[in-house]
């Protein structure tokens, strides 16, 4: 409240009382503030009726003819008269009391007096009250003030965290905390306070076990913060306000907040050296590109420790990196659910930044630290690697071994006239011999005659070659060879060429891009079958079948061959056609025949397979006398091997099943040959 409003009350009161005439007693104003006479609190002013209660007066009038007469008035203060009153009203047998309404629109913000008179019929006399003040103020603390009040003064010794001692080691268990003084801006006596933890619109009781969240301000404008509160909130950066209230009750905006850590949970220990993936003090300590280029950077990671703190107020890991060259610290790392060892993220770009343009090794140490929102735990031992990023050849873009700076290699089959076949192709013609590869230095910054260098060539991921080359120059074909016996060992498909370079005994390597090689150079032959009983002319004709008459099976033999196995099972297939070239296929006409399981004789020597019946693979070729002059068929055998089946060379014998007589012939069965 205003600053005068409280002096002017006890001004007024202190005169009051001095005064000795006689008056009829006070009448009793609602809302009134104790302790503060006349003044009215703000709930009860912003009502819109509000009670004078003028009390039962001596001498009051019993008799139902005979009222008394009630006179109120109401003014300014400063006003010199009293004017024509506010009510003007009879009494019969008038109760305790006798209220009149102070409607709203009489009280704005201000200073006022009231008074009533009384005229008594039975002693036939009028007597008054003394006038009452009646104060209307609705300025609260800092009214006038462009902001909100300023924050709370923490007790001089509050430690960051405030922990669980320090509040247990304080009376009441209780950290004592100041309102800076407001007599500029309205302070005055019975001025109390609520007062707000952690954000909440609900006031903490400041005074345990008594729930009353009222605070009456005491001379040195202090309150309590019990740890009874703080307990009740998890640990964090948190906040403390109050609100200030006049006598009235007119309140103050809420203060700004004072932030403070709040550690009640204990601090982290046992902090150990961080840990670098790929690497395995003390042996291995090297950070190079092969291991970026896995991890598309490189990974720390924090041991565990004592005391940790997951959640939102939890732990963060800041990680520094030094080298001689800079130091990078990299952002927060929240521990949130991550699992111990904890992983921090080192991006390809940082670790370029602290290798500059180093060539070799270069030392990296590693330290952390943890901190718990507005504390940091540095952990004291540290760990430091090697690193090395440096790589001949065109500048790379990112951990990415792989340059597409780098030409591919051609690869190219030489037959035996020493002809080169197609680009990245190997055919039959190319068996038995080394392929060709060409690798064309490349042109981009720094060209090859920056630095000797060393190709080496690799084959279905197997090395196969490796040139050191000096002097080069760019655009420059490097020729490489692909031994014959790398070619068969991987045999046939679609197979992945490509080179690496790399300067002296330089782990770290740059690749070039893949090249795809179709290879067919690979083959394993199985000679064709043989036909026993072909006539003089080498066709299958009715003498063939065995027996002769009826016709019983064609009798094939399989020759021995270097790829049978024991217990290998060889089929026959068998195919005709209605052409002598072999193309028509006559889709009736086929048959197969398994072997037995073969045995050593039958891989030393060959053994004959039966192929039939005559019904089904051989009539169907030439069904009437018009195709008698035509037909054959191509005759084969499979075995299994672990990459596939493996067929042999076709054999492919004319077919002739007609034989002349009657009127248009005869099959080898006897039964005559219709006409087409």
């Amino acid at each position: 409240m205003k600053k005068d409003t409280l002096d002017f009350i006890r001004n007024y009161a202190k005169n009051r009382s001095a005064n000795t005439a006689d008056y009829l007693p006070d009448g009793r104003l609602e809302g009134e503030v104790p302790g503060y006479p006349g003044l009215l609190s703000r709930e009860y002013n912003l009502r819109e009726n509000l009670n004078f209660s003028i009390p039962l007066w001596p001498d009051a009038d019993t008799h139902p003819t005979l009222d008394d007469i009630v006179t109120v008035w109401w003014k300014n203060f400063d006003d010199t008269e009293w004017g024509t009153p506010i009510y003007n009203f009879t009494v019969v047998a008038p109760g305790p009391e006798t209220p009149v309404n102070i409607a709203q629109g009489r009280r704005p913000a201000g200073r006022y007096q009231i008074k009533y008179g009384i005229n008594v019929r039975g002693v036939d006399n009028y007597s008054e009250s003394d006038p009452q003040t009646v104060v209307v103020d609705l300025t609260p603390p800092y009214a006038i003030s462009p902001d909100a009040p300023p924050a709370p003064i923490p007790p001089a010794d509050l430690p960051t965290p405030a922990d669980r001692d320090y509040f247990e080691s304080k009376p009441n268990e209780s950290a004592v905390f100041t309102i800076p003084d407001y007599v500029a801006h309205g302070r005055a006596d019975g001025d109390w306070a609520y007062l707000y933890y952690n954000g909440s619109d609900t006031p903490y009781a400041p005074n345990p076990p008594d729930p009353s969240p009222r605070w009456n301000l005491p001379a040195d404008l202090s309150f309590p913060l019990p740890l009874s509160v703080v307990d009740a909130n998890p640990d964090g950066l948190r906040n403390l306000r109050y609100e200030l209230f006049d006598a009235a009750g007119n309140w103050a905006r809420l203060s700004t907040a004072y932030e403070m850590d709040v550690g009640l949970f204990p601090a982290p220990e046992n902090l150990l050296a961080p840990l670098v993936d790929r690497t395995s003090p003390p042996g291995d300590v090297l950070i190079d590109r092969a291991d970026v280029a896995l991890d598309g950077g490189m990974i720390v990671r924090i041991p565990e420790y004592t005391n940790f703190l997951r959640g939102v107020d939890g732990d963060e890991f800041l990680v520094t990196l030094r080298t001689s060259i800079t130091t990078v610290n990299l952002e927060a790392q929240p521990l949130g659910n991550s699992r111990f060892p904890a992983e921090v993220y080192v991006p390809y770009r940082v670790l370029e930044i602290l290798y500059g343009a180093t060539r070799g090794l270069l030392p990296l140490t590693v330290s952390y630290v943890v901190r718990r929102r507005s504390v940091n735990n540095p952990a004291t031992p540290t760990t430091t690697v090697n690193l090395d990023l440096f790589v001949v050849g065109p500048t790379p873009i990112g951990p990415d071994p792989i340059n597409d700076d780098l030409l591919p290699v051609v690869v190219k089959g030489v037959d035996a006239t020493g002809t080169e076949g197609p680009d990245d192709e190997l055919e039959r013609d190319h068996a038995n011999r080394p392929a060709i590869a060409r690798v064309t230095l490349w042109s981009t910054a720094p060209t090859p005659d920056a630095s000797d260098f060393t190709i080496r060539l690799y084959y279905s991921g197997e090395l196969v070659a490796t040139q050191p080359v000096t002097g080069a120059s760019a655009g420059q074909v490097i020729p490489l060879s692909i031994p014959w016996s790398f070619i068969e060992r991987h045999g046939n498909g679609r197979k992945t060429v490509f080179y690496t370079i790399a300067q002296g005994a330089s782990t770290n390597r740059q690749f070039s891009p893949d090249t795809t090689v179709t290879v067919n150079a690979n083959f394993k032959e199985l000679a064709p079958p043989v036909v026993r009983h072909l006539s003089d002319a080498g066709a299958i004709n009715c003498t063939t079948f065995r027996p002769e008459n009826p016709p019983g099976n064609v009798v094939v033999f399989i020759p021995s061959s270097e790829h049978f196995e024991l217990r290998m099972v060889v089929t026959l297939h068998w195919q005709g056609y209605s052409d002598n070239a072999g193309m028509v296929a006559v889709p009736a006409a086929v048959g197969r025949v398994d072997s037995i399981p073969l045995t050593q004789a039958m891989i030393n020597s060959g053994f004959e397979l039966l192929l039939g019946p005559y019904e089904t693979i051989y009539k169907p070729i030439q069904p009437h006398s018009g195709a008698r002059l035509a037909g054959s068929a191509r005759i084969w055998y499979t075995i299994n091997l672990p990459e596939g089946p493996l067929p042999s060379d076709e054999a492919h014998p004319l077919v002739r099943g007609v034989r002349i007589g009657g009127t248009n012939g005869f099959f080898c069965d006897g039964t005559a040959v219709p006409l087409p």
